[in-house]
């Protein structure tokens, strides 16, 4: 019997302070200024820990609070069966938050992926259009260099073996340069 009282005691519900406040469209700050709960350098840091669960308020100052919200002060109360289901829904939205959340980031990381590959291929498709080029340059330049060659060979080639005109030509080349 001294657990059925227990649990019908009533408790601090710390999620129907943060709904009624924000259903109110107040700040943290706002609401401990309104209810003057909190120091006066920041009224808001008591609001915050009362919300976050890290401390409760005495009775007076649940008056306070629910006066500022325009609420009775049993609407943030909740018994402690309530306070367990409360609870667990709260524990539910936050892991289906967090499964929202690392589903939004394997996403993003699968769409950050596609675009590596698609930088990736391209890079690779351009540096083989690259080499292509070089590669058609390089012959290029190697049948200049052949064409380069032969041109030295036969001037090699009329130099240790003049032909008629050849020595002509330089005949006519030194009697041009005398005159």
């Amino acid at each position: 019997m001294a657990d059925d009282v227990l649990r019908l005691r009533p408790f601090f519900d710390r999620f129907k302070l943060k709904f009624y406040r924000t259903q109110r469209a107040l700040s943290q700050r706002m609401l401990g200024e309104d209810s003057g709960v909190g120091s006066s350098s920041d009224p808001g840091v008591a609001i915050g820990l009362y919300e976050r669960g890290q401390r409760q308020p005495h009775l007076s100052t649940i008056g306070k609070l629910a006066e500022a919200l325009d609420v009775r002060p049993e609407q943030l109360m909740s018994t402690e069966e309530e306070l367990i289901q409360t609870e667990l829904r709260y524990e539910q939205a936050m892991l289906a938050r967090e499964m929202l959340r690392d589903e939004a980031i394997t996403r993003h990381s699968e769409h950050l992926s596609k675009i590596h590959e698609r930088r990736a291929a391209r890079k690779k498709l351009r540096a083989e259009r690259m080499k292509k080029r070089l590669e058609g340059s390089k012959s290029n330049k190697y049948s200049d260099s052949e064409e380069a060659g032969a041109d030295k060979a036969e001037a090699k080639d009329v130099q240790t073996n003049p032909s008629r005109s050849s020595i002509d030509d330089l005949y006519n080349k030194v009697l041009s340069q005398d005159s």
